[in-house]
């Protein structure tokens, strides 16, 4: 998977606590996003996706867990020791992601 350098940037300002660009955020979880078995979702039915999701319901059911997981397994500690935590997976119940 290549990320887009508006996707980097997104990833950057998340890290530094800024207000990012909503679709560069957008771009950058359907990055990430899965189907029911796993596999990631071909970027234009992610974005598809993401696209019926309410504002409310995609800040507190997918971003604000993806920012979360994201720090907690992506961003070094800052001693620089790897983080001891098992990867984690986010969940949520979109509309029009049943296959």
């Amino acid at each position: 998977m290549e990320l887009t350098m508006d996707a980097i940037c997104a990833l950057e300002d998340w890290v530094n606590g800024i207000d990012g660009d909503m679709r560069a955020t957008r771009e950058l979880v359907s990055t990430f996003m899965t189907d029911e078995g796993g596999e990631y979702l071909d970027t234009q039915s992610a974005l598809r996706i993401i696209g019926r999701v309410k504002q409310k319901d995609f800040v507190e059911q997918v971003f604000k867990p993806f920012f979360a997981a994201f720090k907690e397994n992506l961003v070094p500690k800052e001693n620089g020791k790897p983080s001891s935590s098992p990867s984690t997976t986010v969940e949520a119940d979109l509309p029009g992601s049943g296959t």
